[in-house]
C-alpha cells in the first residue's frame, strides 16, 4: 500500500498484439527487452507495476525522448555530413556477440541515469543508444547525456563497470536506415558508409560505429538505425 491508503494496481494485461504507446512503466513490454527488473516504485514496493493515478511515485516515460544535437555540414547521396558539438556519454563495456550486447549494457546505464550514481540523481533519457565494437566479440554501450549538461556536474557512477566520458566537438558521416538489429545488416551498412566518405574524397577516422532510436518492440520497417564514422578531413590530392 501507498500512503494515504492508496495502491499501484496492475493495470489490465494488453491482449496480443494491440499498440500501445507507454507513458508510464508497464509490465506489458518490459519483460521483452529488459535483461534486469527495475524497481517501480520505491514507495508502493519493489516490482509494484503503478497506475497512471497521480499517486502513484514511479518515474514516468515521456512521450518524447530528447535527441543528440547536430548540424547537417553537407547532404551527399549515400550519407549526411554533420557536425556534433561537445556530447558527454556513459559508457559500459559488454562481452558477448554483436546482436545481443545492446540488451546486457542497457541494464546498467539506465540504472545510472535513473539515480544508480554518487548523487543519486536523475538523468533524462535521450536517443539515440549507441554501439561500438573494439573486437568481434567486446562492444561499448552509450548513453548520450542530455545536451548542455556540464562535464563538472556529470555525477559519478556507483557501478564501477559504468564510466563517463567528455566526447569534444567532431565531424561525423552518418547513413539511415532501417530494419532489425542483425549484426549483418549493421556491419554491411557500416561498410557501405566508409566506402561512400571515401569515394566522396574524405577520410574516416577509426571504425565506424552504430546508433539505435527505438525500442526492440518497433517493427523493423519501422526502426530508425544510423553507421556513424569521425571524419578527419579530405583526402590528400
Amino acid at each position: 500500500m501507498s500512503p494515504a491508503g492508496s495502491s499501484c494496481a496492475t493495470p489490465p494485461r494488453r491482449p496480443p498484439g494491440a499498440p500501445t504507446v507507454p507513458t508510464t512503466w508497464a509490465t506489458s513490454w518490459l519483460p521483452s527487452w529488459l535483461p534486469w527488473r527495475p524497481r517501480m516504485c520505491t514507495i508502493c514496493g519493489p516490482g509494484a507495476p503503478p497506475d497512471p493515478r497521480p499517486h502513484c511515485h514511479a518515474p514516468k516515460i515521456a512521450l518524447m525522448t530528447e535527441r543528440q544535437r547536430y548540424d547537417v555540414v553537407r547532404q551527399y547521396a549515400d550519407f549526411e555530413l554533420r557536425h556534433y558539438p561537445r556530447t558527454v556519454l556513459v559508457q559500459v563495456e559488454v562481452a558477448g556477440d554483436f546482436a545481443s550486447a545492446g540488451n546486457r549494457g542497457f541494464g546498467p546505464l539506465f540504472q545510472y541515469i535513473s539515480g544508480n550514481n554518487q548523487t543519486s540523481t536523475r538523468i533524462a533519457m535521450t536517443a539515440p543508444v549507441i554501439q561500438e565494437s573494439t573486437t568481434p566479440m567486446s562492444h561499448t554501450i552509450s548513453f548520450v547525456l542530455p545536451d548542455g549538461m556540464p562535464a563538472g556536474e556529470v555525477p559519478v557512477p556507483r557501478n564501477s563497470q559504468v564510466n563517463t566520458k567528455e566526447v569534444p566537438e567532431r565531424t561525423v558521416a552518418a547513413r539511415r536506415f532501417s530494419g532489425g538489429w542483425s549484426d549483418e545488416r549493421f556491419a554491411q551498412n557500416g561498410t557501405i558508409l566508409v566506402d561512400a566518405v571515401r569515394r566522396e574524397g574524405l577520410l574516416p577516422e577509426g571504425r565506424p560505429y552504430f546508433a539505435r532510436f527505438d525500442p526492440p518492440w518497433k517493427p523493423g520497417f519501422l526502426k530508425h538505425n544510423e553507421a556513424l564514422v569521425a571524419v578527419a578531413g579530405r583526402q590528400n590530392p
